[in-house]
């Protein structure tokens, strides 16, 4: 990580030592992702490990006074979640895209839709209907359609204390619409979270008010009925069907071939096709007494 000569690193109020330490490593992680040789992660009690496969090569910012193992490479701070989310702030903060935005003389814009100048890049026969944001950051391929009113490539909501504050954390991580999806009114699907990009598997239809979170991974040939919302990293299969109001809370897998019905919430990962159903509304009495 070059962010030895950043004029906010030394804020952090850290030894050379550990500066050193913290440059010798080469992308920045959170526990509960998948962790390689030469990233950093942190932890705030030594039992958040259990069970984690540590892989050799890893930093890992610990708070002071803990006993760490000989396991991995611990860098001893006074508040490593700080540290750790001012880090990421620093390096998404420093990440440009300067390319002049690529858009196809086949794709149709609408009236009054807003395409950043910079770092877009929208392939052939693409359809952009009115009133529709796209962000830098954000590819949109062939035969895709976006509905009027949509966000594609804003910000998530991940609100973490860092040297610049209490902030929504930067979010530069991408969006890829994949081809021939299409996407109802006013809809939002965030960037990536650091170098994960959210995408949307092809052939995926997604009805209106549909909300998808930083780096969800949404395989192809999903339908997604109106006002279903996807928390972060949430990953699906292929063929999948949502219905109406549904929520996927973050981090759930599911596997190809899934139902969803209206108004399920799913708070865990399926790894073979499954029916899901929530439990339907019944009638009761009214009391007349009331």
């Amino acid at each position: 990580m070059s962010l030895d000569g950043h004029p906010s690193f030394s804020e952090l109020g850290l030894s050379d030592e550990v500066i050193m330490k913290i440059c010798q490593t080469k992308k920045l992680r959170l526990l509960s992702e998948n962790l390689d040789e030469s990233c950093l992660t942190f932890v705030e009690t030594l039992d958040s490990l259990s069970g984690v496969r540590i892989p050799a090569g890893v930093s890992i910012l610990v708070r002071e006074g803990l006993l760490c193992s000989d396991e991995f490479d611990a860098i001893i701070v006074a508040n490593p979640r700080f540290v750790f989310w001012s880090l990421y702030e620093l390096i998404e903060r420093s990440k440009k895209l300067e390319f002049p935005s690529k858009i196809s003389s086949s794709c149709k814009v609408g009236t009054d839709s807003n395409i950043s100048k910079t770092g877009v890049i929208i392939e052939d026969n693409v359809f952009i209907d009115s009133g529709v944001v796209v962000k830098s950051g954000v590819t949109i391929k062939s035969g895709a359609k976006i509905g009027p009113g949509c966000v594609l490539g804003s910000d998530g909501l991940e609100v973490k204390d860092t040297i610049f504050g209490r902030i929504v954390i930067s979010h530069k991580g991408g969006v890829i619409i994949g081809q021939n999806v299409e996407i109802g009114a006013l809809c939002t699907i965030n960037q990536g979270f650091g170098d994960r990009a959210t995408q949307i598997g092809a052939e995926t239809k997604i009805d209106c008010g549909v909300h998808i979170a930083h780096s969800c991974f949404i395989g192809p040939r999903n339908i997604i009925a109106a006002n279903t919302a996807f928390g972060g990293s949430v990953t699906t299969g292929s063929d999948i069907f949502f219905g109406i109001n549904c929520t996927i809370k973050n981090g759930v897998k599911l596997a190809d071939g899934c139902f969803v019905g209206a108004s399920s919430f799913v708070s865990k990962t399926y790894n073979s096709s499954v029916k899901l159903i929530p439990r339907p509304a019944k009638p009761l009495p009214f009391n007349l007494n009331e």
